[in-house]
């Protein structure tokens, strides 16, 4: 009777503690990223009189996921109050920030930065500084020229079926912005929005912004109108550079790649190795360092971004029949990567920093921003300036320690999955 009693005890205990068993084996659905960023200035100090033209502000920003901008609000009890963007440290990082103040007037301002992390999460608890601007500082002459941050259209070739078509941007606070030598009205916070009417084809207008000193920035925008719709054609803009040897397309190789230990992108392409959008070498390695090609890099892409490769056929000549042909006739029916003016693809060419960092920016329909230049080689007059400033600006794609972005070299196969592995996240 005993033994009987201890069972049946026994056996309860086990039915009880079963379901809280299950329940704790459960894991909790995923929560957004709420957490706001945080940032402060670290120069000049709370109470600092200055006496120096221009003032150079500097400061850092921290935030659990990537802090995307810093804003800095300037206000004085004599003029309205400001906000200018803060221009990010090496490779775009805003981890340490900075913004030139030129030829400030004399008084008493407060000084507020405001961060803002790549999910829009706005900095909520804010640290201000009070200034003193003395008087008797030479005014120098400004040479920084605005910046302008196109919102829609997202990218600088557009096509719409649509005749009339609303152009949004901001620009900084105070400068005037000129559509094809048009004045456009900026609000306050720099803020403009036109309307423009479409004429078939291919419709060009010049965005212009021009700062009081009388610096100018300006951008060029292309939109192809068509009211019967249409299927895009290459339009490109890049000269292409002939590798030497093509390079061989990867087959699958499962499990992990010993050239990649240590590697800096190792974690960024195991990600995409699991989820089988990128594979190694017969040999079992990665060679994470050699180039990538135009070819490849569109197969990766194609993949991770969940696009059915295509069965139809190529008016690149040198795509028909190539092992890539499949993944880039739909990128290039979006829109996200071109041909070249030849008429050729060059899937086998090896491509380059500034492309991946225009097609990943296009993939994503993130606004080109054209302004002061964040790396010392590569400006304005760059095809893929804006490009590449916006991929930065959202932590896609990162510059070299020496201040320079190096955008004509060969992007490795490390850096095609890490801008690729960065834009899922």
């Amino acid at each position: 009777m005993r033994k009987k009693f201890v069972f049946f005890i026994l056996t309860l205990a086990l039915v009880l503690s079963l379901p809280l068993s299950l329940v704790a084996q459960e894991e909790p659905p995923p929560f957004p990223d709420i957490e706001p960023p945080h940032s402060q200035i670290t120069y000049p100090q709370n109470g600092a009189t200055l006496n120096t033209n221009p003032i150079v502000i500097t400061g850092t920003a921290t935030d659990n996921e990537w802090v995307q901008k810093v804003e800095l609000e300037i206000a004085s009890p004599s003029t309205p109050t400001q906000t200018f963007l803060c221009t990010p440290g090496s490779g775009g990082d805003y981890s340490n920030w900075s913004f030139t103040w030129v030829n400030p007037a004399p008084g008493t301002y407060v000084l507020t930065s405001i961060a803002t992390d790549r999910l829009e999460n706005q900095e909520e608890e804010l640290e201000s500084i009070m200034i003193t601007v003395s008087s008797g500082i030479q005014p120098i002459p400004d040479t920084y020229p605005p910046y302008i941050v196109l919102i829609f259209p997202p990218v600088l070739e557009y096509m719409t079926d649509e005749p009339q078509l609303q152009i949004e941007g901001q620009t900084e606070t105070g400068a005037q912005v000129f559509i094809n030598d048009v004045p456009i009205t900026v609000e306050e916070i720099g803020y403009f929005a036109h309307e423009v009417t479409l004429s078939p084809g291919e419709n060009i207008f010049t965005i212009e912004a021009r700062d009081q000193a009388g610096n100018s920035t300006s951008l060029n925008l292309k939109i192809v109108f068509s009211e019967e719709g249409f299927t895009p054609t290459p339009s490109p803009t890049q000269t292409p550079t002939q590798t030497t040897t093509p390079s061989p397309s990867p087959t699958p190789t499962p499990g992990t790649f010993p050239d990649l230990s240590g590697h800096w992108a190792e974690d960024l392409i195991m990600n995409l190795a699991q989820l089988g959008f990128v594979s190694g070498y017969p040999d079992g390695t990665f060679k994470p360092d050699n180039p990538v090609t135009r070819g490849e890099f569109s197969a990766i892409l194609c993949r991770a971004l969940g696009i059915s490769p295509s069965e139809g056929s190529s008016s690149f000549p040198d795509l028909n029949g190539h092992w890539s042909e499949k993944f880039v006739i739909p990128l290039v029916e979006k829109g996200v990567i071109k041909g070249y003016p030849d008429g050729t693809f060059g899937p086998d060419l090896q491509i380059k920093r500034c492309e991946i960092a225009a097609i990943i920016a296009r993939a994503l329909t993130l606004p080109p921003i054209v302004g002061k230049p964040t790396f010392s080689d590569i400006d304005t007059t760059h095809w893929a300036f804006g490009f590449v400033e916006t991929s930065v600006s959202r932590g896609l794609i990162k510059g070299y320690p020496d201040g320079t972005f190096r955008p004509e070299n060969p992007a490795t196969r490390a850096e095609a999955c890490a801008i690729i592995a960065r834009s899922l996240e």
